[in-house]
């Protein structure tokens, strides 16, 4: 059996089921619904200046983070060593805090500054295209279903679907 590409959903998978199960409602409902909550609420659809600010704070402290690894981590092994660490974990907020919020398009009002905070991802080294692909449109167009989200696809190492074999 060839196994569909989860980036390039076939007739099988191509319109989820959990957005139109029997007894529950189509994903048109469930998006009223929740900005009719967030509207209620008072709570913004985008995150705004707050994480404008974290982006460019996170791009300021990754770049002297990686100055400084270039410049002393030569020189010892424990400021290398560090240096590594610091600029690994800045480099997970920066892109998981604040590129995932762009690439759904929700970090910022404006469609280009969503776009600009995307395009912090080549810059540390991921794809924007592949995570797109991957993420917006494999894992949230088909969210937890067996052979379409490619999230729950690890190959036997982990088990996070019924569907997935026990090795």
């Amino acid at each position: 059996d060839v196994q569909p590409s989860p980036c390039q959903p076939n007739a099988a998978v191509s319109e989820p089921p959990h957005r139109e199960k029997p007894g529950g409602f189509r994903y048109s409902e469930l998006k009223a619904r929740v900005m009719a909550a967030l509207k209620a609420s008072g709570v913004g659809m985008t995150g705004g200046f707050p994480i404008v600010f974290k982006a460019i704070l996170m791009l300021t402290v990754w770049a002297a983070i990686y100055t400084a690894t270039v410049f002393f981590g030569s020189s010892s092994l424990l400021a290398a060593t560090a240096g590594t660490i610091l600029l690994s974990l800045t480099t997970l907020v920066l892109e998981m805090g604040v590129m995932h919020d762009a690439s759904h398009g929700s970090a910022a009002r404006g469609f280009w500054v969503n776009r600009i905070l995307r395009w912090t991802m080549p810059f540390v080294g991921v794809s924007s295209s592949n995570w797109h692909h991957k993420h917006v449109v494999a894992h949230h167009g088909h969210t937890n279903i067996e052979g379409g989200d490619p999230d729950i696809q690890t190959g036997g190492v982990l088990r996070f679907h019924e569907g997935a074999k026990w090795h």
